[in-house]
């Protein structure tokens, strides 16, 4: 879910870059207002369950260091 936060105005940029001349105008707008507010939407969720809630999120992308039995992230 966090992910979708970054991912969705990118897909949106790319989808309207490469399609916007085969959906329209109209079509642009709405796929790009689409994905706004739907990142709005779930930032505003990661906001309740981070900030209200005290949910914590660890994200591990790649680990740093492996070596044996010592891991660094």
């Amino acid at each position: 879910m966090y992910f979708c936060i970054l991912i969705l105005p990118f897909l949106s940029f790319i989808s309207c870059f490469f399609f916007g001349r085969f959906i329209g105008i109209f079509g642009s707008c709405m796929i790009a207002t689409l994905a706004i507010m739907c990142s709005a939407a779930l930032a505003l969720f990661m906001i309740y369950e981070t900030a209200i809630l005290g949910s914590t999120c660890n994200f591990v992308l790649i680990s740093w260091l492996n070596s044996e039995l010592l891991t660094i992230n």
